[in-house]
């Protein structure tokens, strides 16, 4: 528990210290932002740095590593029941992380 803690806390100053930084990026040049934005890159556009301006790449890679929070605790959930021979419970945490990750997925 402690663990996961001090990844959320890591990952979450990141994701926002992303989202600030693209928030700067995208919008303070201009006077008044879009009303509604752009949408968030997909994971794909992310990994491969494709040209959409570095603010938006610092947001969209900032809600990405929020995104991945939930997936990433329930995974650390599911190997310490396994290490507990806790059997029931690491079931139900990998239907759990079945169903997080077929909802993540990402169509662009």
């Amino acid at each position: 528990e402690r663990v996961m803690r001090r990844i959320a806390t890591v990952v979450s100053i990141a994701a926002v210290a992303l989202m600030i930084l693209g928030y700067a990026g995208a919008f303070l040049p201009n006077a008044l932002p879009p009303i509604p934005g752009a949408p968030a890159l997909p994971p794909q556009k992310i990994f491969t740095l494709q040209g959409d301006g570095w603010g938006l790449w610092a947001m969209s890679t900032g809600i990405f590593l929020l995104a991945l929070l939930p997936p990433v605790s329930v995974l650390l959930a599911l190997v310490l029941f396994l290490r507990k021979r806790r059997f029931l419970d690491a079931i139900i945490a990998l239907v759990v992380l079945l169903e997080l990750v077929i909802s993540m997925q990402v169509k662009g």
